[in-house]
């Protein structure tokens, strides 16, 4: 049973903060102000997710309607998955602000590699396949894997706690699993 099930049935259930807004902050590697590596209780201010068995289970805590997913391991935050075109179609697209470098950025989806790389920077690693184009960033202490399709644009980036790919920077290539 997850750290936040057991939390959720101590308090007999818990709610999302409504006046929390749902922004990603790239400066801070964050969703909702809860912060790659914070504690995982800290998932309370976003309320349950919307999928207990995967959190119970595996550790995800699954917001659809809102185009994010968390991941907890040894309570703690390990990694957020946003969402702007689900191919398997379960989750919505994210419609939060985002903020990066101290301020407001457009990221949404269907924004080409080109328009995306103005605004976050060239990528330490580029991969590309006929299905999808994997940009791969260093960021502080964390690394973003952010993936697009030759017909949508932007559909994901995936923020992790466990840098991997900061290694690129010294030109090898990252792994070839994608998340």
């Amino acid at each position: 049973m997850g750290i936040l099930v057991r939390y959720q049935v101590k308090a007999g259930g818990w709610r999302a903060n409504v006046e929390l807004p749902w922004e990603l902050d790239l400066d801070r590697a964050a969703v909702g102000g809860v912060a790659l590596r914070d504690p995982a209780t800290l998932l309370w201010k976003l309320g349950p997710g919307e999928d207990p068995a995967a959190a119970a289970a595996a550790g995800r805590y699954c917001y659809f309607t809102r185009g994010a997913e968390a991941e907890v391991a040894h309570q703690r935050l390990r990694q957020w998955r946003i969402y702007w075109h689900d191919p398997a179609g379960h989750f919505s697209p994210f419609a939060g602000p985002c903020r990066f470098r101290g301020g407001p950025i457009d990221l949404h989806g269907g924004l080409p590699e080109t328009a995306l790389a103005a605004l976050l920077g060239p990528p330490v690693w580029r991969d590309e396949t006929a299905a999808q184009v994997r940009l791969f960033y260093a960021h502080h202490a964390t690394d973003w894997e952010v993936l697009l399709s030759p017909a949508h644009g932007l559909q994901q980036i995936t923020l992790s706690a466990q840098p991997l790919y900061a290694r690129t920077e010294a030109g090898q290539a990252p792994p070839a699993q994608p998340t």
